[in-house]
């Protein structure tokens, strides 16, 4: 299955939209690419307006990680699509990558022993009441199930070592009352070895959460690896990690030597080193990227002070392929400054994330330059599926606004239609006038669906729809047809002439 998502800056900031859904049995680069051209001549999308192509750091994608190859889904989009495409490499693929990279180091395998421990009573049910009766035993421990993990789920292993961290006491005084378990496990949490394996359980336990990133932008992306780049240097040559480490680490040498300590200290930053080494080599292809657009990120009032004509025409450059040579921005730069350092005493603007403060700036006036250098698409109509492929709104965390693409059977949504088609139906008066307005009339002069009598019925009901939605934005039609007492074809044409209305990039609608 080949999923294509495309990303824009849109009405409400970063928006992302699921575009469409392949299958292929070859998986070559040419198949891949075809479906992605595929994807876009069937949405009519024009493919100079394109930026980017993110996916897989795999050869088929973009060659290996010189990126030298001919025969890839990105060499090939280059050559055909438009050959101003960045190539983006997934950045959370190279932090999970990088973190798999650096527990190699360590001298105890720790995804092995975590998953280990899972399975020992994922297996049999006696054994994990077993262990309850021991949380109880031991003090306040949460007899709380210990999540699942593999190597291609990103982020699992933070959360399972978490959890047998928080279980630690009571899994000590299971394995040391039984014999029904492996001897790696049992040997774990013997007296003589457990200080030392829960080090190492506890230093990923600090570790882990430098590669848990965000959903960034493309720039931030970067800002961000740069940073942790840093910041794994530092931990590469440091002996603290945390004060819970700390205090084992003492305890080892108090009880088994310096010379174990010092084993266990050097493995630790074997692991940062390996993992800085992973990303940078992965990350490279990025970094002229990061030097032309760190100033977009706007972190503060002084963000765009240094930057001049030229380090502006090289942003616009990259991000826009409608840079011609007759644009002269130097005029205009000074009241984009002047514009952004007006905003230092207001606090609420420095706190939005980059696409928001993005989205004010650029309806200022003082901005027309740079906001005309942002790609519009053309207005085309775009038919494609069943009126129930609608945009479904999912909210992740406090700003960041997802919407996929979900194809179900006979289904509306609030997002879709009831937010934007219901309020312009309420805007509109309810006169005899505009129902005759509204009427439509075909090449043999007769009236269409859409004409007086429909239309005086779409407003007499428009309420009903309205507070269906609203308390369930995933009615089905057959339900919207009852409440609202609208045949399913009026309001299939609802929802074409409503939707193909809006000023958004992107936002398809059916028949």
């Amino acid at each position: 299955m080949f999923p294509i998502f495309i990303r824009f800056f849109g009405e409400n900031g970063i928006e992302n939209r699921l575009l469409d859904v392949h299958s292929n049995a070859t998986e070559t680069a040419e198949d891949v690419t075809n479906l992605i051209k595929k994807s876009l001549f069937d949405y009519n999308l024009d493919p100079q307006l394109f930026t980017s192509f993110c996916a897989d750091n795999t050869s088929t994608n973009f060659g290996g990680v010189k990126r030298r190859g001919l025969n890839n889904v990105y060499r090939l989009l280059k050559n055909d699509v438009n050959a101003e495409i960045v190539g983006v490499g997934c950045g959370s693929h190279v932090l999970d990558n990088a973190s798999q990279k650096g527990t190699d180091k360590l001298l105890v395998n720790v995804p092995r022993l975590a998953m280990e421990i899972r399975s020992h009573f994922s297996s049999q049910s006696k054994r994990w009441a077993k262990l309850g009766e021991f949380c109880e035993f031991v003090g306040e421990i949460k007899h709380e199930p210990l999540p699942s993990h593999a190597d291609t789920r990103w982020l699992t292993l933070l959360l399972l070592v978490t959890r047998i961290l928080k279980l630690w006491p009571a899994l000590e005084s299971y394995f040391r009352s039984t014999d029904d378990c492996s001897n790696d496990l049992k040997k774990m949490f013997c007296e003589e070895k457990s200080a030392y394996y829960q080090c190492y359980f506890l230093f990923l336990d600090y570790a882990l959460p430098m590669f848990n990133a965000n959903d960034y932008t493309f720039v931030e992306s970067i800002a961000d690896i740069r940073k942790l780049i840093l910041q794994l240097t530092a931990k590469s040559e440091s002996t603290f990690f945390g004060f819970q480490v700390q205090k084992l680490l003492e305890k080892i040498e108090m009880e088994q030597g310096k010379h174990i300590q010092d084993r266990i200290l050097t493995s630790f930053q074997a692991f940062f080193k390996r993992t800085t080494d992973y990303i940078q080599e992965w990350t490279s292809s990025l970094e002229e990227y990061g030097d032309r657009l760190d100033w977009i990120m706007l972190e503060d009032s002084t963000a765009v002070e240094s930057v001049d004509e030229e380090s502006l025409t090289l942003s616009i450059a990259t991000i826009s392929s409608v840079l011609a040579e007759d644009h002269f921005i130097g005029s205009d730069l000074l009241e984009m400054k002047e514009t952004i350092s007006s905003l230092r005493p207001n606090k609420d603007f420095w706190e939005l994330p980059i696409d928001k403060k993005w989205r004010i700036l650029l309806r200022n006036k003082n901005f027309r330059v740079l906001s005309s250098f942002i790609p519009k698409p053309k207005r085309k109509s775009v038919y494609k599926a069943d009126f129930a492929k609608e945009f479904h709104g999912i909210k992740k965390g406090k700003d960041d606004y997802h919407a996929h693409c979900i194809p179900c059977k006979d289904e509306i949504n609030l997002t879709a239609m009831g937010k934007t088609a219901i309020k312009q139906h309420q805007e509109k008066p309810k006169h005899k006038e505009n129902a005759k307005a509204a009427a439509t009339t075909s090449a043999d002069g007769t009236c269409s669906k859409m004409g007086i009598a429909t239309t005086v019925m779409v407003e007499a009901n428009i309420d009903a729809i309205c507070e269906l939605l609203r308390a369930n934005p995933r009615t089905t039609f057959d339900e919207v047809e009852e409440k609202s007492g609208l045949s399913r074809d009026t309001l299939q044409k609802i929802s074409h002439e409503k939707l193909s209305a809006q000023k958004k990039f992107c936002h398809f609608v059916p028949h």
